[in-house]
C-alpha cells in the first residue's frame, strides 16, 4: 500500500469523530475501550476501527445506526435507512409492541393520579380503624403494613395493565 493510500485510510481522532457524526468524547471512550485501531503514528485506521466497533457491538439490533452501519455516508443512504427505520417503528406501533411517548405519559399520569387519590383518602379512611386499635403499636403496625401492601399490589397491577399491549388478554 502506498503512503498516500495509507493516509486516506487514516485520520485523526477528531476527524474520525466528525466523519462518523459522533462526539469526540465518544471516540475517546472507544479508544480507551480498545475499540479503535490506532497506527504507530497515533492516527485512526478508519476501516479497521469501524470493523472492530461493529464487531464489538453487544446488541446490534439496538445499537445506534452509526455504530452498526458505518457505511451510511451519503444522504441517499441515510435517508433510505431512516425511512426503513420509520417503517419498522410504525409496524411495531401498529402491532402494539411500541407506544408513543404521549401514550406512556398519559398512562403514568393516570396511575399517578389514582395512587394520589388513594393516599389522600387514608386519613379519613384509616383514622377510625387506627383509633379503634387503642394505641396498640403492634396492631397499628400490622394494619398499616397490610394497607401499604394492598396499595403496592394495586399499583403493580396498574403498571402491568399499562404495560400490556392494547387488546392483550390478562394472564
Amino acid at each position: 500500500m502506498s503512503a498516500d493510500a495509507a493516509k486516506v485510510d487514516t485520520c485523526t481522532q477528531a476527524e474520525f469523530a466528525r466523519r462518523q457524526g459522533w462526539q469526540r468524547s465518544y471516540v475517546t471512550r472507544l479508544k480507551q475501550a480498545g475499540r479503535l485501531v490506532v497506527t504507530d503514528d497515533g492516527m485512526v485506521s478508519i476501516a479497521a476501527s469501524l470493523a472492530r466497533i461493529q464487531a464489538s457491538v453487544e446488541a446490534p439490533g439496538r445499537a445506534s445506526a452509526a455504530a452498526v452501519s458505518p457505511g451510511l455516508r451519503s444522504d441517499k443512504e441515510r435517508l433510505a435507512f431512516y425511512e426503513a427505520e420509520k417503517a419498522r417503528l410504525d409496524l411495531e406501533e401498529r402491532l402494539g409492541k411500541l407506544r408513543s411517548a404521549q401514550q406512556v405519559d398519559d398512562a403514568l399520569a393516570d396511575i399517578g393520579a389514582r395512587l394520589r387519590s388513594t393516599l389522600e383518602t387514608w386519613p379519613e379512611r384509616l383514622t377510625p380503624h387506627l383509633a379503634s386499635l387503642g394505641g396498640d403499636e403492634q396492631l397499628i403496625r400490622v394494619y398499616l403494613v397490610d394497607e401499604i401492601d394492598a396499595r403496592l399490589r394495586a399499583l403493580s397491577d396498574m403498571l402491568q395493565a399499562a404495560a400490556r399491549a392494547p387488546g392483550e388478554a390478562d394472564s
